[in-house]
C-alpha cells in the first residue's frame, strides 16, 4: 500500500466494491422512492420499525464475525487453516440457529399479534444476517472483494424483483399488510444471500472439520476479540441513530415514519462511499504502526472531501421528494439538519474507528463512545422536556454529539500519536456552516442553492488542498 503499486491495487480494490455499491444504491433509490408511495405513511412507519431493531440484531452473534474480521485481517485466502475454519463455521451456525429459534419461540409466546410477528421475523431474519455477516467479514478479511461486489448486486436484482411483487400484490387487493409483505420479502433476500454465502465458502463450511475440543480456545479468542468490537459499532450504530430511537419512543407511528425518511435518505447516501471502509482496514492491517499512522491525515483528507461533495445529493432529493412524495415533505425540513451529521460520521466510522482498530485501541473506543452515548441521552431528554418536545430538537442536538465525539476519539490519537488534524478539522466544519448557510438563504430557490454550495465547495477545498493536489498530480502518485 505504500508504493505506488500498491497503492493503485487498493483503489482498484475501492472500484470493485463500490461498483457494486452503486448498483445497491440504485436499486435503494427505487426502493426510497416507491416503498413510502405504495406503502403509505403508517404502514411505512411499521416497516422502518421492523429496520430499526433489525440493526441490533448483531448483538446476537456476540462478536464472533468480528473477532474472525479483527484476527485474520490482512491474510490470504490460501492461509488459512481450512479444518479449523470449517469447525468455525459449523459452530458459528448451529450457534445462531439456537438464538434465532430462542427469539422465535418467545415471539410465539407474546399476545400482541404486531409484537408476535416482529419478533418472529426478527428471529428469523437474524440468523440470516449473522451468518452471512460471518462469510462476508471472511471475504473482507482475506480481500476477496469481488464477493461482495456479487453479493451487493444479487441483492440488488432481488430489492428491484421484490418491490415489482409487492406493487402487483397491493394491486389486486390482498387482505394483509403492505408493511408486513415487504418485511416478509426483505427476510427472503437476506435468505437466500446467505444460502449464496454458504455455497461460495462452502470449503470453510462443509465437511469433516477439526474436533471441537481442539478448536475451543481459538473460539474462545475469536468471542473475545470480537465482543469488544460488536460493541464498539453498535455504541457507533446507537449515537448516530439515537434521535430518531428517541422519535420513535415519544412521538407517533406517523411522526416516526416522516423523520425516519430522513435517515433513510442518508443511508442511500452512505452506501457510495462504504466502500473505502471496507476495502481500508485489511490493507492498513497489513502495515507497520508507522506507516499507518503516515496515511492517516491524507485519508481523512480523502473521506472528508468525498463525503462533503455527497452533501450535494440534497439539492435534487429535495426536488425529488417535493414532486413525487409530498406526503414526506416534512422530512426534507429534518433531512437539512442531520445531513451534516454524514460528514462527521463517515470520518468517524471509516477512518478514526479504523485507526483505533489496527492501533489495538478499541477499548478506548468504546469508553469514548458510551461517553458520549450517555451525553447524547441527557442532552437529548433536557431538549425534549426544558427545550420543546419536537423531532427537529433532537436532530440539532445529534450534529452537536457527534462534533464532539468526532473531536474527542480524534484528539486521543493526535496526542498519542502526533497525527496532524486541525486542517481536516477546520475545513470539514467550514463546509459544514456552508451548507446550512446555503440551504437556510436559498431554500426557495434550490437548484441555484445547489449551484452555490458547488462553486462554495470547489473554492474551499482548491484553498485547503489545492497545492497538495497539485503536487500528487505532477509526482504522478495518488
Amino acid at each position: 500500500m505504500m508504493n505506488k503499486k500498491g497503492l493503485k491495487e487498493t483503489w482498484k480494490q475501492i472500484i470493485i466494491v463500490m461498483a457494486g455499491n452503486i448498483l445497491q444504491m440504485l436499486s435503494k433509490l427505487i426502493v426510497w422512492l416507491v416503498i413510502p408511495k405504495l406503502l403509505g405513511v403508517e404502514e411505512y412507519g411499521y416497516y422502518k420499525i421492523f429496520t430499526l431493531y433489525l440493526t441490533y440484531a448483531a448483538f446476537l452473534h456476540f462478536g464472533f464475525p468480528d473477532g474472525i474480521l479483527l484476527l485474520f485481517a490482512g491474510k490470504q485466502y490460501l492461509e488459512v487453516n481450512r479444518g479449523k475454519f470449517k469447525t468455525f463455521s459449523q459452530f458459528f451456525i448451529a450457534f445462531q440457529c439456537t438464538v434465532s429459534i430462542c427469539i422465535v419461540f418467545l415471539g410465539i409466546t407474546v399476545l400482541n399479534a404486531e409484537a408476535k410477528f416482529l419478533l418472529i421475523v426478527l428471529g428469523i431474519d437474524s440468523f440470516f444476517i449473522n451468518v452471512a455477516t460471518y462469510y462476508k467479514f471472511i471475504s473482507q478479511a482475506v480481500m476477496r472483494f469481488h464477493e461482495l461486489t456479487i453479493r451487493n448486486i444479487i441483492q440488488a436484482v432481488f430489492q428491484v424483483i421484490s418491490l415489482c411483487l409487492l406493487y402487483i400484490l397491493l394491486k389486486i387487493n390482498i387482505h394483509i399488510s403492505g408493511g408486513k409483505i415487504y418485511i416478509l420479502f426483505i427476510v427472503a433476500i437476506d435468505g437466500i444471500l446467505c444460502i449464496w454465502y454458504m455455497v461460495t465458502y462452502s470449503a470453510l463450511t462443509f465437511g469433516r472439520g477439526e474436533k471441537l475440543s481442539d478448536c475451543i480456545h481459538g473460539i474462545i479468542n475469536i468471542f473475545k476479540n470480537g465482543i469488544l468490537l460488536t460493541i464498539a459499532y453498535q455504541l457507533s450504530h446507537l449515537i448516530f441513530v439515537l434521535d430518531s430511537q428517541m422519535v420513535s419512543v415519544l412521538f407517533n407511528i406517523n411522526i416516526y415514519s416522516v423523520y425516519a425518511f430522513a435517515y433513510s435518505v442518508i443511508n442511500f447516501i452512505t452506501i457510495a462511499i462504504n466502500a473505502m471502509a471496507i476495502v481500508l482496514f485489511p490493507n492498513l492491517k497489513r502495515l507497520d504502526k508507522e506507516n499507518a499512522i503516515e496515511k492517516f491525515e491524507k485519508l481523512m483528507a480523502y473521506v472528508t472531501g468525498i463525503s462533503s461533495f455527497l452533501l450535494l445529493g440534497y439539492f435534487p432529493i429535495n426536488l425529488i421528494v417535493r414532486t413525487f412524495l409530498t406526503e414526506y415533505n416534512e422530512s426534507i425540513y429534518y433531512l437539512r439538519i442531520i445531513l451534516p451529521g454524514f460528514v462527521v460520521t463517515c470520518c468517524i466510522n471509516m477512518i478514526i474507528f479504523t485507526y483505533y482498530k489496527i492501533l489495538n485501541h478499541i477499548n478506548i473506543f468504546v469508553c469514548i463512545s458510551m461517553g458520549m452515548l450517555a451525553l447524547g441521552l441527557v442532552l437529548n431528554c433536557a431538549g425534549y422536556f426544558w427545550i420543546a418536545p419536537k423531532p427537529e430538537v433532537f436532530s440539532v442536538l445529534s450534529i452537536l454529539i457527534l462534533i464532539c465525539w468526532y473531536l474527542v476519539s480524534e484528539l486521543y490519537l493526535v496526542k498519542r500519536y502526533h497525527i496532524g488534524w486541525k486542517k481536516n478539522c477546520i475545513y470539514m466544519l467550514m463546509l459544514i456552516n456552508v451548507f446550512y448557510c446555503v440551504v437556510e438563504v436559498l431554500e426557495d430557490s434550490i437548484i441555484f442553492a445547489g449551484g452555490i454550495y458547488l462553486i462554495l465547495y470547489i473554492l474551499i477545498t482548491a484553498l485547503f488542498y489545492g497545492k497538495s493536489f497539485l503536487r500528487v498530480w505532477k509526482a504522478g502518485k495518488v
